[in-house]
């Protein structure tokens, strides 16, 4: 009987040992990003725009971040597609306890700060834009032919027309980019005569 006790002990002891431990599915680190950021803030101030954020402390799969680089920031003025406009270096050792926001800071930018190989890509977008709610106006006037009541909603084009975008991702040692932060926007000062 003891010797029964003891080999159920000696059991139980050993699947309690060979339990221990974090039980997750291994990564391998070049797969591991950084968290999204989820609280990009854009403020004008002067002739300047502000981007702040926190900076995130855990990787997108839960696991503590602990190899930070940086930050790159992106921004699409229009229709243009995103592209690099900055980069925030980040120093783990000395910046971890200390820095709870990033700020970035950079001279509020206009219809000519659009490089001009997008310039022609934002031609041609707008371009399939028009033709797609001129054809949707259609539709919706023939749709409401027999109605009153018809109300306009905003269209693509108005909604990115004099706005500029900006998004931030996250950058770990590993050259790993985090998915884009949340989209934040900003109205652009009316275009100068000879620009229009």
């Amino acid at each position: 009987m003891k010797r029964g006790i003891s080999v159920a002990a000696m059991l139980v002891c050993g699947a309690w040992v060979a339990a221990c431990g974090r039980k997750e599915k291994p990564y391998a680190p070049e797969d591991v990003v950084p968290q999204r950021i989820i609280d990009l803030t854009l403020f004008e101030e002067g002739e300047d725009i502000v981007l702040t954020w926190s900076i995130p402390r855990r990787n997108a799969n839960g696991w503590t971040l602990k190899d930070l680089a940086g930050f790159k920031v992106l921004r699409k003025i229009e229709f243009a597609p995103y592209h690099a406009v900055g980069e925030v270096k980040f120093d783990e050792r000395t910046e971890r306890e200390t820095v709870k926001r990033v700020r970035y800071r950079e001279r509020r930018p206009t219809r000519a700060d659009i490089p001009t190989d997008e310039a022609r890509t934002l031609a041609e977008e707008v371009a399939k834009i028009r033709e797609a709610e001129e054809a949707a106006r259609k539709e919706a006037a023939e749709a409401a032919a027999g109605s009153r009541i018809f109300k306009k909603k905003p269209s693509e084009l108005e909604k990115a027309r004099n706005k500029a975008f900006y998004v931030v991702v996250s950058a770990n040692e590993s050259g790993r980019l985090s998915d884009d932060s949340n989209e934040v926007s900003f109205v652009l000062p009316p275009a100068e005569e000879g620009m229009k």
